[in-house]
């Protein structure tokens, strides 16, 4: 009767441990866990009544040794009780056996449900820096797309650090589950898969924003360029002065500030070349309307510095012209007094 009784006990033990029921999350799985390290010691104490009942068929079978019963009744009955004992220790080993692999099976699971949470929020994270690089706002002018451009290049080479050391950080935990011989590692393989795809992506995504906005940024330094150019044209026209010169040596004065003047119009004119280069670099880049904005933009300059430089000839020749006829004047002064 006792022996049945243990063995119904373990019959019930060992119909729980085979469930397949690992948690349906995190939590869950944390409390089957509790449960089963409550019950992996239950079975550990249940040792002491299999070693009263292991004493049991001892005492028995001595008594029946010693007994005048007929030496079959007496065979017959030892092995029925070493059978039955064996039969139970078998069980309980069993059972054990069962045990570890469920707890196995349950931690793995723990592992399992906590990578899928490291990957989820690596996953969130990839999403929203995402939404960050899908930006399509270029800048409205040079200070804009400068500062876009500058937070976006931080932004990137902050993604990118943060990103790998996550990554790499998932990665090894994937990889010692695998190598562990973990239950799911074919599922825990795709996971991987997935997400080392997401983040190229993401990396992708980031370098086609970079390069977008690092085009903008020469047009938009193109454009500025070109109205700098512009107002540097106009104010050094605007510090030609319309003085002529009251006699022979105030023109000379005038004449040595105009030279001094062209010798600036040099240093523009290397400027004017790298707008004409920069033009034609970008045109091989845009069409339609940013094209044809590159191409006004280098009319103007040219148009702008072509009346430049006509206008500084034209004060050249007028500075040239009266120099002459002062000193024709000093000329027949002199004639008048001799």
């Amino acid at each position: 009767y006792d022996l049945s009784e243990a063995e119904a006990w373990l019959g019930e033990q060992e119909l729980y441990m085979m469930s397949e029921e690992r948690g349906k999350d995190e939590l869950a799985t944390q409390t089957f866990i509790r449960k089963q390290q409550t019950m992996d010691q239950t079975i550990e104490n249940y040792t002491d009544i299999l070693r009263e009942l292991d004493n049991k068929a001892k005492h028995l079978i001595q008594d029946l040794n010693h007994s005048s019963l007929t030496k079959d009744f007496v065979h017959d009955h030892q092995d029925l009780i070493n059978k039955r004992q064996t039969q139970l220790d078998k069980l309980y080993a069993s059972l054990k056996d069962l045990s570890v692999e469920r707890r196995q099976r349950l931690e793995e699971t723990l592992k399992l449900y906590r990578l899928n949470r490291e990957i989820d929020d690596l996953e969130q994270w990839i999403s929203d820096r995402e939404l960050i690089a899908g930006s399509h706002e270029l800048g409205q002018d040079f200070e804009h797309v400068n500062m876009l451009l500058d937070r976006f290049a931080q932004f990137a080479q902050e993604t990118e650090q943060i990103g790998n050391e996550r990554l790499q950080h998932a990665n090894d935990m994937i990889d010692l589950l695998i190598s562990n011989g973990h239950i799911d590692s074919a599922e825990i393989a795709e996971l991987k898969d997935t997400l080392n795809e997401s983040y190229q992506d993401l990396l992708e995504m980031i370098e086609t924003r970079l390069q977008s906005l690092k085009a903008s940024w020469e047009l938009q330094k193109f454009l500025h360029d070109c109205k700098e150019i512009l107002s540097a044209m106009q104010e050094r026209k605007n510090t030609i002065p319309d003085e002529i010169g009251r006699d022979q040596q105030s023109v000379q004065q005038l004449l040595r500030k105009h030279q001094q003047f062209e010798t600036e119009l040099v240093l523009l004119a290397q400027d004017i070349q790298r707008i004409q280069q920069e033009a034609k670099r970008l045109n091989g880049r845009y069409a339609g309307e940013k094209e044809t904005e590159i191409k006004q933009k280098e009319i103007d300059v040219l148009t702008q510095w072509k009346l430049l430089q006509q206008f500084v000839d034209q004060r050249k020749r007028l500075l040239n012209d009266y120099e002459d006829l002062h000193r024709f004047f000093n000329l027949t002064r002199d004639l008048n007094m001799w």
